[in-house]
């Protein structure tokens, strides 16, 4: 079998390659951007390719005799328009030459924010039954760009009868990683952390276990037209969190706790005066930010469980001591 991943220079991607590369008789194509670094895609079976998913010339080699398609290639920083080009202009750009292929699936990695969280009740269990988000314009471009690259994926895989599979990654973390994720609270430059509510659960997965979830997608039968969350197993709440981070790496400077409810209202007040003085004062933090990244829920991954056969391989605390003690060595805390 021949597949072809891209982003595979990214953390997940990878990942992702590793774990492609340890099945027999695979050949893997990997696409990586002009003038990054090859060296973790040296693999016996892996063939890497310098391409800009941008431009619709750059494919036709990596694509070439391929079996299955993971894209995992999106635009995570930049102004809107370097993440619409990076995302979902490069999403067109590949599925229109996949119609030049004789493919047989495209899976496309997406992520949780795609949801519509604040269509949720507090403490709601989030699965691929909830709606997804439809009023992008009060999301962050992120958020924006992954929908719509989302819409266009179902799009042109139905329009052109092209089989494709969904994965919906919790947050991704693991050795390397940032050890505070956003989903804990929010970092005010200079001023203080705040750690926003307390007892919500975190939707982790560890690197490893996202990236063995993304495989089965490509190779597990009967499961095309589906979407994936993929989450593990016995998630920390915050405060669980932040307890062996500061077992780990000492006491986070400058916190302050501040209750979802209490943060919430903020949020309304600095709209409120946004609208006041109109735009002078900017809505740094908005309701809808709020409800998307820290209300309380619960998180499903039976769904991925029962149809990829997927099993969380590393347990959610042991991969979190493990990043916190990575983090340690280097010296990467917040200050």
């Amino acid at each position: 079998m021949k597949v072809l991943v891209t982003g595979a220079g990214g953390y997940i991607g990878q990942q992702v390659v590793a774990q492609l590369a340890e099945i027999h008789d695979m050949h893997v194509n990997v696409i990586i951007r002009p003038g990054s670094d090859a060296s973790p895609m040296k693999r016996p079976g892996v063939s890497t390719f310098y391409a800009d998913l941008s431009k619709k010339q750059d494919l036709k080699g990596p694509l070439e005799g391929v079996d299955c398609i993971y894209h995992l290639a999106a635009g995570t920083s930049g102004s809107h328009y370097e993440m619409m080009l990076n995302t979902v202009v490069a999403t067109d750009n590949l599925l229109e030459e996949c119609l030049r292929q004789t493919l047989k699936r495209f899976v496309l990695v997406s992520s949780l924010s795609v949801y519509k969280m604040t269509a949720l009740k507090r403490n709601h269990i989030l699965d691929e039954d909830c709606p997804l988000e439809d009023n992008l314009y009060l999301r962050d471009p992120y958020t924006i760009v992954k929908t719509r690259q989302e819409m266009l994926v179902r799009k042109r895989c139905k329009i052109n009868g092209l089989n494709f599979v969904i994965i919906r990654p919790g947050k991704i973390y693991g050795p390397g990683d940032h050890p505070i994720p956003p989903q804990l609270g929010l970092k005010i430059p200079g001023v203080a952390f705040l750690f926003i509510g307390g007892q919500s659960i975190l939707p982790l997965t560890h690197v490893s276990n996202c990236a063995n979830a993304i495989v089965k997608a490509g190779l597990v039968h009967g499961i095309d037209g589906e979407a994936f969350n993929v989450i593990d197993d016995q998630l920390p709440t915050q405060s669980e969190f932040l307890s062996m981070y500061q077992t780990k790496l000492g006491k986070l400077r400058w916190k302050i706790r501040i209750p979802y409810s209490i943060f919430y209202m903020l949020a309304y007040l600095l709209e409120a005066a946004s609208r006041k003085t109109k735009g002078n004062i900017p809505p740094v933090i908005t309701r809808y930010r709020a409800a998307n990244l820290w209300k309380s829920l619960c998180y499903s991954n039976r769904k991925a469980k029962s149809n990829l056969k997927w099993y969380p391989g590393v347990p959610t605390k042991e991969g979190i001591l493990e990043m916190l003690d990575l983090a340690k060595s280097s010296d990467s805390q917040i200050s």
